[in-house]
């Protein structure tokens, strides 16, 4: 074996099973990418991208990505940092998601592999000349293989820095399934979005083999191994077997875009590609401008981040001065990334609405205002929540005392009241007095008086009074009738 054959046996064909198995894209492009593979000559084809990879074009090695790695490119940094990509002179790491995504770059074009942009995302994420990282993507998708490992390294970078994400055109399946982790997502307003779900594809050639006579026989150790074997009939079983597999691959997608972007997002993986107006109003992104307004808007955001910094550090160094010494003690020894302490990255709508589910939109804006962590909303929302249960039982404490007093003053109304009628009937007794003559008026005006009284109630009561309340705001207002009503008891 010459050397020339050696290279490509161990480059050009080395990561070929990384077409199979399930993807995460958008079926026209997949459609196409099946097209171009199903007429593709193999030979020349090697031969050209041996020439490509003998040029540097395209790195013929795994890339490592191990916690080792990490530790060696925080040390690196003294010798100019371990991101080695764009960026900007703002402190911006542009890193690009380009093409249908596999875990190592396709020999059929220049997409990412997901692995370089691993490699990319975590060397940004703890280079300290690197203030921000904004993910570029454009891109239909990919292999479900690597996605997830990929959509993890974009949390753990976030986690240390503000991380943005913008969509050039097209953010689809695995694509979005990465770029959703971003703490904003914006795109153009032309760029399609969603696609989400997940798809894989057997084909049944039975009937085509028996038309040609043709009856393959699969021998193996199970009823599913072997299935899908050229010119075997696909059972149902075997069907069933596939479409679950699908789903719970499914399944990870479906978690992974509703914790990154806050809601149940289970409703939306149908598969359909929204236009960017239509994908903000389904909350998949947040904003709808050019890549350089949104550049812009995330450098901005990464001044005020380095303000409320420099003003926590300043607030720290006092309190450190201030410390015992054996609390300051505790913390020597501890080795932190350089570049990521006091980092607050300020939480998303997505985040804010997902964390403090009822707040209102004024409390909302307020934490988007002040640029507030997660932590920090999470604390102001519950704090806000003790504040309105406070109010709450004062308010109802207040009325129970009110109600006690208003029931103690009528209380005492009746029994004066009472008091007041057994005197005036102890009047009408003494001698001099016509008690047969005053009797009779006495009588018809008490009696009448009563009825105004109850009267009074009664539109009280179908004003929606209970019948306690009607009594006592009838008593307060006609406090005449009311004494008369009591008179004629």
């Amino acid at each position: 074996m010459n050397q020339e054959t050696e290279l490509l046996g161990a480059t050009g064909d080395r990561y070929i099973d990384s077409y199979l198995g399930a993807w995460c894209i958008e079926p026209s492009h997949g459609n196409a990418l099946l097209t171009i593979g199903q007429s593709l000559s193999l030979e020349p084809h090697r031969a050209q991208h041996f020439v490509r990879l003998n040029s540097g074009m395209l790195a013929p090695e795994p890339i490592k990505l191990s916690s080792v790695e990490m530790d060696a490119s925080v040390n690196a940094q003294s010798q100019g940092g371990p991101y080695s990509g764009q960026l900007t002179s703002d402190g911006v790491a542009i890193i690009r998601l380009n093409g249908s995504l596999m875990k190592f770059q396709s020999s059929m074009s220049s997409s990412t592999g997901t692995v370089e942009f691993r490699r990319a995302v975590r060397a940004a994420s703890v280079d300290s000349r690197v203030k921000g990282i904004m993910l570029v993507v454009e891109s239909p998708g990919g292999t479900v293989s690597g996605t997830a490992d990929a959509a993890d390294d974009v949390i753990l970078a976030g986690s240390r820095k503000p991380l943005w994400t913008y969509a050039e055109d097209m953010i689809a399946s695995a694509a979005y399934w990465i770029g959703s982790n971003g703490q904003r997502i914006g795109s153009n307003r032309t760029a399609l979005v969603g696609s989400l779900g997940t798809v894989g594809v057997l084909y049944d050639w039975s009937a085509a083999a028996e038309k040609n006579g043709v009856k393959a026989y699969v021998f193996s150790t199970g009823e599913f191994k072997g299935a899908g074997t050229p010119g075997a009939e696909i059972t149902e079983k075997q069907r069933e077997y596939y479409q679950a597999l699908i789903n719970e691959t499914n399944s990870h997608f479906v978690d992974a875009v509703s914790k990154s972007r806050g809601f149940d997002a289970k409703h939306l993986f149908d598969g359909r590609v929204h236009l960017a107006k239509d994908a903000k109003s389904l909350k998949l992104i947040d904003d709808v401008m050019s890549i350089d307004d949104f550049y812009n808007q995330f450098v901005s955001h990464l001044s005020k981040s380095n303000a409320r910094t420099a003003r926590a550090e300043d607030t720290s160094n006092i309190t450190a001065e201030a410390s015992p010494p054996e609390t300051a003690s505790m913390t020597q020894g501890i080795s932190m990334p350089e570049g990521t302490e006091n980092k607050k990255i300020a939480a998303s709508l997505a985040e804010i609405e997902a964390a403090c589910q009822g707040a209102s939109n004024d409390f909302i804006v307020a934490q988007l205002k002040g640029n507030a962590t997660l932590d920090e909303a999470k604390t102001a929302y519950f704090a806000s929540i003790l504040a309105r249960n406070a109010a709450l039982e004062a308010k109802v404490k207040t009325l129970e005392e009110a109600k006690a007093e208003t029931k103690a003053e009528t209380k005492t109304e009746t029994k004066a009241e009472d008091e007041k009628a057994v005197e005036q009937k102890a009047t009408a007794k003494t001698p001099g007095n016509s008690a047969v003559g005053n009797a009779s008026d006495t009588t018809i005006v008490g009696v009448n008086a009563a009825s105004q009284f109850m009267a009074i109630v009664a539109e009280k009561k179908k004003a929606g009074m209970d019948s306690f309340k009607a009594l006592v705001a009838a008593a307060k207002e006609e406090p005449e009738l009311h004494a008369a009503y009591i008179a004629s008891k």
